[in-house]
């Protein structure tokens, strides 16, 4: 968590800029939900001294869920002018398909927070600076050696990418990248996926095994 503050004080220096911590219980690990049922707890931040205090409180809330959750944070900082722009195109579509019976205005608007909620996290909303995160699914510590070595082999007339951070999931490895071309990524025989802007998963709860 110390490494998410630090990462994110820059990030968050901008007034355009804000992060979300999101919390959810899926269907495979809860079996008495449903894929419409996944309950999602979300928090926004907009000063890096505060994450421990969310993240605390987030932990709290899912454990009076009583589900097993996955709680993830976002990589890269979340441009709020460039989300509203989207979270106002789909409104207006939404509105206007209304006017000719094609949709429901009280549906969409008593859940109106889940789109902004969505319009942030949407791949047009990042901020700067982006980056990438590594899904290793696995958890052989060699393939954190392949993937970095791979990272560091990569090298642009403008920039060298980097590896900025790994963490631990319940599946592997988070890494945790600088941007660089994803077809220059050799995942080898190693169960490695590219995300670009995906969000990196910094906790669990609930979960006894």
């Amino acid at each position: 968590m110390e490494f998410i503050q630090q990462l994110y004080e820059n990030d968050l220096n901008s007034p355009e800029h804000l992060h979300m911590f999101f919390a959810i219980a899926r269907s495979k690990n809860n079996p008495e939900l449903t894929a419409n049922s996944q309950p999602i707890i979300r928090k926004l931040v907009k000063r890096a001294d505060l994450i421990p205090k969310l993240v605390n409180e987030l932990e709290l809330e899912c454990k009076q869920r009583g589900y097993k959750f996955y709680i993830y944070a976002s990589i890269t900082p979340r441009d709020v002018t460039k989300a509203y722009r989207a979270f106002k195109d789909d409104l207006t579509a939404k509105e206007h398909a209304s006017l000719f019976g094609k949709g429901d205005m009280y549906d969409i608007l008593r859940r109106i927070d889940d789109r902004w909620y969505r319009a942030l996290m949407i791949k047009n909303a990042a901020g700067s600076p982006t980056r990438f995160v590594l899904d290793i699914d696995t958890n052989d510590k060699e393939a954190i050696k392949y993937a970095k070595n791979q990272i560091e082999n990569i090298s642009y007339a403008k920039h060298q990418p980097e590896v900025l951070h790994t963490l631990k999931t319940r599946n592997g490895y988070h890494m945790i990248t600088t941007p660089f071309s994803p077809d220059d990524f050799d995942s080898g025989d190693w169960p490695i996926e590219v995300k670009k802007d995906d969000p990196v998963q910094i906790g669990t709860v609930g979960f006894t095994d």
